[in-house]
């Protein structure tokens, strides 16, 4: 009996001991693997004021600062020459930029956000640049010869389009647009005054011919077919007009009404 007990007993602790390695080595699976989790949760922090990116050469072709040259916020990159080619920042009144430029270092395009207001401007400052955007929250597209806007198309406060063309001086040369009554109308200007005006309402066409003192003739066809030229004085008080006056004959009427001559066909 003392032997069985004995080998009872030697039985009891061999098993004791399978199960105590079984729950050591499950504690310390446990503990390698809580360890493993803890030590992959916690996050490194770095903190500097620049931090710089170089290439297998020692070439520098990043930096990272919390207040560059310009004060922004920002993250520049550089080419294999050292110019700098991008930068994406924040400027200290907090507004953004992305900035690209050409292998000279000139910017060749700029993005910014400005309150309500988006622009992209595409092209070098001294060259012919293009400017996309929205202002006052109507898109807006600008082409100009570097030194002034030469086109621009935009949307008016009520919506409606048009596009205006400028001369060397930067005064509008040529406009067209389409109005809140959706009446198209075609503009010809000089010396900053309108010139020549051609619109169309329903039916009818008429064109608006002036000088340096305003209109001084209307040429038009009604929306019944009949066409007539007006012609103003120096003021833009009626003169005489010429057009149909009935049973096909074309005759001048002045500004009292009378029929001064008559030609028929």
């Amino acid at each position: 009996m003392s032997k069985q007990h004995g080998r009872a007993r030697e039985r009891l602790w061999t098993i004791v001991a399978m199960l105590a390695a079984s729950f050591a080595g499950g504690a310390a699976t446990n503990l390698s693997m809580s360890g493993g989790v803890q030590a992959q949760g916690t996050a490194g922090v770095v903190t500097a004021t620049q931090v710089n990116l170089v290439d297998g050469a020692g070439r520098l072709r990043g930096v990272l600062a919390g207040s560059d040259p310009g004060g922004l916020a920002s993250i520049t990159l550089y080419d294999q020459a050292g110019q700098v080619r991008s930068t994406f920042g924040v400027e200290p009144d907090g507004t953004p930029l992305i900035q690209l430029n050409g292998p000279n270092g000139a910017t060749r395009l700029r993005a910014t956000v400005q309150g309500r207001d988006a622009i992209v401007v595409a092209g070098a400052e001294a060259e012919g640049q293009g400017l996309f955007g929205a202002v006052q929250g109507r898109p807006i597209l600008t082409l100009g010869d570097g030194a002034r806007g030469r086109l621009q198309l935009h949307l008016t406060a009520e919506g409606l389009p048009r596009l205006a063309l400028a001369d060397g001086a930067g005064q509008e040369a040529a406009s067209l647009a389409v109005g809140s009554d959706d009446m198209p109308q075609l503009a010809l200007s000089a010396g900053n005054r309108r010139r020549a005006v051609l619109t169309a309402v329903g039916d009818a066409t008429v064109l608006n011919l002036g000088g340096s003192t305003g209109t001084r003739l209307v040429a038009g066809v009604a929306e019944d077919g009949a066409p007539s030229i007006i012609f103003l004085d120096g003021q833009g008080a009626f003169m005489a007009s010429l057009g149909e006056v009935g049973n096909g004959r074309l005759g001048f009427v002045d500004a009292a009404g009378e029929v001064t001559d008559v030609t028929s066909r």
